[in-house]
């Protein structure tokens, strides 16, 4: 495609027209343009010379008042911005206050996990591998899943190998902090044939401890 030789921008053709006119003034006859050709030409170029004019003048007024709405702006939104910042801060301040002022409401942060109040419960002890004790445990809220209450970390698991059967899982020795169920238990084979007490408890992410399980007992087996 042939480039077009009239300029675009306004600015170029006003420059070009000037010049197109003017010379086509100086030699009409050579060209054979007529006067009424010249007399059209030049009537529709005062009037875009005066539209032309007009326009340039509203593109300046726009520029100012583009600038200064911009300056203006900046102006009251960073007083706005501090006063809802000092508003923000007061420990007083409400959340229905602050989507009437329309800032930001903080996100809630997380829910601490509650402190356990139910126990573990035993769903079986697996007895079928020499030495070896599996304790599958459950939540006593639901004794038919694995899974551990909301917001618990670990089964705290205390056992007492032989002797007379405990009363206090307290004086219960310390025989893991296990995240998941089962659990499996080794033990020596001078333990095999003796009986074991266990007992349960839950403790949540934040490290608290809800109550003892009862205590269960089983024979490690042979």
């Amino acid at each position: 495609m042939t480039p077009d030789y009239i300029p675009g921008p306004d600015d170029a053709f006003a420059h070009w027209l000037d010049q197109f006119i003017l010379f086509a003034t100086q030699h009409a006859s050579e060209l054979g343009v007529t006067t009424a050709q010249l007399t059209a030409l030049n009537t529709d170029q005062a009037t875009w010379n005066t539209g032309y004019a007009d326009f340039l003048t509203a593109l300046n007024a726009l520029r100012m008042a583009t600038q200064t709405k911009d300056e203006s702006r900046a102006a009251v939104e960073a007083l706005a911005r501090a006063l809802a910042g000092q508003i923000q801060k007061r420990p007083t301040t409400t959340n229905d206050q602050r989507v009437g002022l329309g800032i930001t409401v903080p996100k809630a942060g997380p829910t601490p996990a509650p402190v356990p109040s139910t126990a573990p419960t035993m769903q079986k002890i697996d007895t079928g591998t020499r030495s070896i004790l599996n304790l599958f445990y459950a939540d006593s809220a639901t004794p038919t899943k694995l899974a551990k209450p909301a917001g618990v970390q670990f089964a705290e698991i205390r056992e007492q190998i032989g002797g007379t059967a405990p009363v206090n899982p307290e004086t219960m020795p310390l025989l893991a902090m296990e995240g998941r169920a089962p659990y499996r238990a080794d033990f020596t084979p001078t333990e095999i044939g003796q009986t074991v007490w266990l007992a349960l408890r839950w403790v949540n992410t934040r490290g608290q401890a809800g109550p003892w399980s009862e205590i269960f007992s089983a024979v490690v087996p042979s």
